[in-house]
C-alpha cells in the first residue's frame, strides 16, 4: 500500500491519509475483534482505524462504526 494515500471516509470532513496495515504498522489485526484494519490519519492528525474495504463509491468506514467489540473500547 502506498504511504500517505488520501482517501475519503464516511462522516469525516476532508480526506484521511492511509499509513499502515494491521496494528500501527505491524502485521496483525485490531486487538479486540481480531479483524484486519487499515490505519490512517485524520485532517487533525489523529490516528483512526478503518475497515480494509471501501464501499462501492470508494469511501471507507471507520472500524469504530463496525467493530462488534466497540463498546469495550469506549471511554
Amino acid at each position: 500500500m502506498p504511504t500517505r494515500r488520501p482517501v475519503p471516509v464516511h462522516r469525516i470532513d476532508g480526506l484521511v491519509y492511509l499509513e499502515a496495515d494491521g496494528i500501527r504498522g505491524r502485521a496483525g489485526s485490531w486487538r479486540g475483534c481480531r479483524r484486519r484494519i487499515l490505519w490512517a490519519r485524520t485532517p487533525q492528525g489523529k490516528a483512526i482505524p478503518l475497515d480494509p474495504e471501501p464501499d462501492a463509491a470508494g469511501v471507507y468506514t471507520t472500524h469504530f462504526a463496525t467493530c462488534p467489540d466497540a463498546a469495550a473500547f469506549r471511554r
